[in-house]
């Protein structure tokens, strides 16, 4: 099923971007003044950009450090999460 899309685009001269988990939301910021949130972008939303980014843009092979260093934390703050959770 097709649906109509719109698309904004924003320019930004200092960009600054932060993520806050508890709120799901990602938050642009021009010289910390004017700001777009991003509503609804998971954790783990922010993880696949990452493996993105690290792929695409620094063109990071899948079994380098800096990967393998990310995929290890992302993977030991999953394990954390769920035992927390399961201890409830």
């Amino acid at each position: 099923m097709l649906k109509p899309t719109t698309n904004y685009e924003f320019y930004f001269r200092n960009p600054s971007l932060m993520y806050c988990a508890d709120h799901d939301a990602l938050r642009i910021s021009d010289d910390f003044e004017d700001s777009v949130h991003l509503l609804g972008i998971e954790k783990d939303d922010m993880n696949t950009f990452i493996e993105r980014y690290f792929e695409y843009v620094l063109k990071q092979s899948k079994n380098s450090k800096l990967v393998k260093a990310f995929k290890e934390a992302t993977k030991k703050e999953t394990e954390t999460a769920s035992n927390a959770a399961s201890e409830s």
